[in-house]
């Protein structure tokens, strides 16, 4: 399960125009020399949560929020998100491998309401 002090929102010390460059990931495909590519999302993302939690990767790297719940992730495409530079959401399986040079998630765009 991921840890909610990460899920619970996105970095504000990364908002798009506040002048504090960072790096937010949500993926890990290589980790000691140890090809990740095969492994499902569940797994790296786990290795990735650890890795900062652990002190390995530091700011400016950040972690962008993860969520089962489909609420969580309805509410993130939420227009207001577009503030902060949020343009949607990615849609992984958890027990995806990483298939590089072809899609194997979905992007969903947040849409302006009028």
């Amino acid at each position: 399960m991921t840890d909610p002090a990460l899920t619970a929102g996105f970095p504000v010390t990364c908002l798009r125009d506040s002048g504090n460059p960072c790096a937010s990931v949500f993926d890990v495909l290589e980790a000691d020399g140890l090809e990740l590519l095969d492994r499902p999302y569940r797994e790296r993302r786990a290795l990735l949560e650890r890795l900062l939690a652990d002190g390995v990767l530091v700011a400016p790297i950040t972690l962008y929020p993860a969520t089962p719940d489909r609420a969580i992730a309805e509410d993130w495409l939420d227009p207001a998100w577009g503030v902060a530079g949020i343009e949607g959401v990615l849609v992984k399986g958890n027990a995806q491998p990483c298939s590089l040079g072809r899609r194997g998630w979905i992007k969903v765009r947040a849409r302006l309401r009028r």
